[in-house]
């Protein structure tokens, strides 16, 4: 919950009111908890794959993939998760490792593909070492299942591998990354607001849906969701993301971090999809490539 005691920021208000969506998502305060249920404790406990948004100390804002197997992450009671750093293979270089110092605030992403259930948990570090990071819970809630694509996964008895096989800054990505994003089905979110904390979303939609500009900005579709406009209340009030890319046949990451800005479209614009009214532009700034933490296969 906010420090005032309300649901949503004004950033979240705005972008509620323009899109027309004010009372639905006044109707939904209800599911935005301030402690996990006991259902959303088992299910935190059963995931082998977690999402983190964080901001660096230079105010970027980065989306980190920890993954293990069931284990990595505990919910400790209802007020506090346990992340286990040392067992998910998060290499030294990841911006988790830095940003997530006492005191940060964290957004947790906990995901299983297989039932597509989400579950994103909002907090603050409480205690971090180098083996693990706790965090109190400032607001849990469930996310809707629509444009996410099952997968499984088994653990496997991989070889050892570096785990920061290419890295590099810039505002230029590669043309395999480009392709690699205009392929992909799914892609991860971090925003954040420089009062609230940081988030963790989903995008997800048929390969292409994420289009990449002349000017190499990406623009994203911004599909019918859950109406509350967390990410995109972030976007406007704090105009910086990080992105996460995943390539789970390769067992690759890749993350962006850069400015972000929110467009609304016109009904009568020429060549936009059918009942769009939004889409947002990424402008990358820097990009990070690495292997996928953890020593699982997953469908791809």
């Amino acid at each position: 919950m906010h420090e005032w005691g309300t649901t949503y920021h004004p950033g979240e208000t705005w972008v509620q009111q323009r899109a027309n969506t004010a009372q639905a998502a006044d109707a939904k305060r209800v599911m935005m908890m301030g402690s996990l249920s006991a259902g959303a404790m088992s299910f935190v406990d059963a995931q082998a794959l977690l999402i983190v948004s964080s901001l660096d100390s230079a105010g970027r804002v980065w989306a980190s993939v920890v993954s293990g197997a069931p284990g990595i992450v505990r919910a400790r009671d209802a007020q506090s998760v346990e992340l286990q750093l040392a067992a998910t293979v998060l290499d030294g270089s990841d911006p988790l490792r830095s940003n997530g110092v006492t005191g940060a605030a964290l957004g947790l992403l906990a995901i299983d593909f297989s039932t597509r259930r989400r579950l994103r948990i909002n907090g603050r570090v409480t205690e971090k070492t180098f083996d693990r990071l706790s965090m109190k819970v400032d607001v849990a809630y469930p996310n809707c299942p629509r444009y996410l694509r099952r997968r499984s996964w088994r653990p496997a008895d991989l070889p050892a591998e570096p785990s920061l096989v290419v890295a590099g800054t810039g505002p230029r990505l590669t043309p395999e990354q480009l392709a690699w994003i205009r392929g992909a089905d799914t892609f991860f979110v971090a925003s954040a607001h420089p009062r609230f904390g940081t988030d963790a979303s989903h995008r997800g939609g048929d390969p292409g849906f994420v289009q990449v500009s002349n000017d190499g900005s990406l623009v994203v579709p911004d599909y019918a969701g859950n109406q509350l406009f967390n990410t995109l209340g972030n976007f406007v009030s704090y105009p910086r993301a990080g992105l996460l890319f995943i390539n789970f046949g390769q067992r690759r990451v890749l993350q962006l971090s850069g400015g972000v800005r929110l467009e609304w479209i016109s009904p009568s614009a020429p060549e936009v999809e059918a009942n769009l009214a939004r889409q947002w532009r990424f402008f990358t700034e820097t990009w990070r490539e690495a292997a996928l933490p953890g020593r699982l296969l997953w469908d791809d």
